[in-house]
């Protein structure tokens, strides 16, 4: 699962700075503490994302394809509200594919969003801009592989 959330010490919980990417195998055997999530999410307090990638008759879904959902909405808290990105999980795979997105759609989108707001063509840049065009640049435009475990 990944999370972004805000990091503003005055700052309530609520599902406008705080959201919850959940992914699992099945809902039924996996989705830790999913009635508590989904009660939250409920309450206002967060916005919940899930992902359940063998649920029986269903289609294969990842956290990565709810990330690409919702990039634009993500790229705003990370470049507006200083969000803070986590992931957890597994290293080896989860947490790659769920970096790739995040540099290379997530960031993309909201650059491009960024970028077509702009009046006249300004080449101004923010401070997150700035740290996120330097992240994809320390990843050489891609993912750096992630130590195991």
């Amino acid at each position: 699962s990944s999370s972004s959330s805000s990091s503003s010490s005055n700052c309530q919980p609520s599902a406008e700075n705080t959201v919850l990417y959940f992914g699992c195998r099945r809902r039924d055997q996996d989705y830790l503490y999913g009635d508590v999530l989904e009660g939250w999410a409920a309450d206002g307090k967060i916005q919940l994302y899930t992902a359940f990638s063998r649920e029986k008759n269903q289609p294969k879904v990842y956290v990565q394809q709810r990330l690409k959902e919702s990039a634009e909405a993500v790229w705003k808290l990370i470049s507006r509200k200083g969000a803070h990105f986590y992931v957890c999980g597994d290293g080896a795979r989860m947490a790659v594919d769920v970096e790739s997105t995040l540099l290379a759609d997530v960031i993309s989108v909201g650059l491009q969003a960024d970028a077509a707001k702009e009046e006249g063509g300004k080449e101004e840049e923010t401070e997150a801009l700035k740290a996120a065009k330097e992240a994809m640049a320390a990843a050489g435009g891609g993912v750096a592989k992630a130590a195991p475990g």
